[in-house]
């Protein structure tokens, strides 16, 4: 089940209501009543907490950068010990891992990257997200110590491409065909880590 990380109860019905609407209809379907109704709830209980389908994307695309963040803190806690050039591998298997375990979230990611070209408030969450794991990564290479401290951001920035666009690559792969796909993910991280 997907973890929103929202402390209201009626807010958290609304969002995965949202959420598996998403899921099984196209984006531009999506509306208060559609969540209403997909909540089995009240149009008017909705509106109290949205005014309009924008803020429920904003409040999604909050609940999609926690959940990542979450999930891949949780799945690196299980790897202490492994090295910075490990650690950046199993970011993509965190990444893989995120999508079997949180389907429906996992599921908006190319909308919510869509959404943030258009509207400001998504643009500021998904770039903090994607800043905070290119530095994550950056520190990490600064820790291995192999490569020059003029390269790192670079770097990094290319590595977290790398595992952002074989994730969204794998959006539309069957499970056998994204274990195929994680399996040249962590091929080509390795290529990318050498020096």
């Amino acid at each position: 089940m997907d973890n929103l990380f929202i402390q209201d109860s009626a807010k958290q019905l609304i969002l995965s209501a949202a959420l598996k609407f998403l899921y099984e209809n196209p984006s531009d379907q999506l509306s208060l009543a559609s969540i209403a109704r997909t909540a089995k709830t009240s149009k008017p209980r909705v509106a109290y907490h949205f005014k309009n389908v924008n803020e429920v994307f904003i409040e999604l695309s909050m609940a999609w950068a926690k959940s990542g963040k979450f999930f891949t803190d949780q799945y690196l806690g299980k790897h202490l010990g492994s090295s910075p050039h490990e650690i950046i591998i199993l970011i993509g298997d965190a990444t893989f891992e995120w999508q079997k375990n949180n389907p429906k979230i996992a599921h908006i990611t190319p909308l919510l990257i869509h959404l943030s070209k258009v509207n400001g408030e998504i643009r500021v969450i998904m770039d903090q997200a994607m800043v905070k794991g290119v530095g994550r990564i950056e520190d990490l290479l600064k820790k291995e110590g192999k490569f020059p401290k003029k390269e790192m951001s670079t770097r990094a920035f290319s590595l977290h491409n790398t595992i952002i666009g074989s994730f969204l690559a794998s959006q539309i792969l069957t499970e056998k065909g994204r274990a195929e796909q994680r399996k040249r993910l962590n091929k080509s991280l390795i290529l990318q880590l050498k020096v």
